[in-house]
């Protein structure tokens, strides 16, 4: 759900497949997330996949162009549930912010992006950078801070023989993914790991 949703066109060109937005903008939206006990996402159930629409698709020489200056998702909450951990595990994300600049779907563009959140327990988490669509290349920069350990126990406990003496810890990262070219790293920033 969302209280308000605003897209302001610069200018379409309906023949040429082109698009080119000034803004978009959710206000609050909200967002119920489950893993369900089979590990299928609920939200992948509201729009199923036509398989016949995958084989029957083809390649076009006149793609389609999609230009937006500026996309801004303001006090977002996430309400997220996983049911393929003992016990559940449940957190809310709020608020979350995400901020997207110059993005295209033109080869090799790069788009400049703020993903931001906090969640119910105080852990704050930021990641910016820029990226590509086409290919896919990510570079950016991760902060979290006030990782609250024992919350995720669910997902460790089973294959983590040792015990965890922090009750908290602060991660400071850099992070380049890019699929096409077998690249996923993940390097420190120059920061140590913090646990206290």
């Amino acid at each position: 759900s969302f209280p308000e949703m605003t897209v302001d066109i610069d200018r379409v060109h309906i023949m040429r497949k082109e698009f080119h937005l000034a803004r978009f903008s959710l206000r609050e939206p909200s967002l119920t997330v489950e893993r369900l006990k089979n590990g299928e996402i609920n939200l992948a159930t509201l729009f199923p996949a036509s398989k016949q629409e995958e084989k029957t698709a083809q390649p076009t020489d006149n793609p389609l162009l999609f230009n937006l200056k500026e996309a801004v998702i303001d006090g977002a909450t996430i309400h997220f549930t996983d049911q393929t951990v003992p016990g559940h595990f449940q957190t809310t994300l709020q608020p979350l912010k995400i901020q997207v600049e110059n993005f295209s779907t033109a080869h090799e563009s790069m788009a400049d992006f703020l993903l931001a959140f906090t969640s119910e327990r105080g852990e704050e988490v930021t990641v910016e950078g820029s990226f590509s669509s086409l290919p896919l290349h990510v570079n950016a920069g991760l902060t979290v801070t006030n990782i609250q350990l024992d919350k995720y126990r669910p997902y460790y406990q089973g294959a983590l023989a040792a015990a965890l003496n922090a009750d908290k810890t602060d991660v400071r990262a850099n992070i380049e993914f890019a699929p096409e070219n077998h690249i996923f790293m993940i390097t420190n920033a120059g920061q140590p790991l913090l646990c206290r």
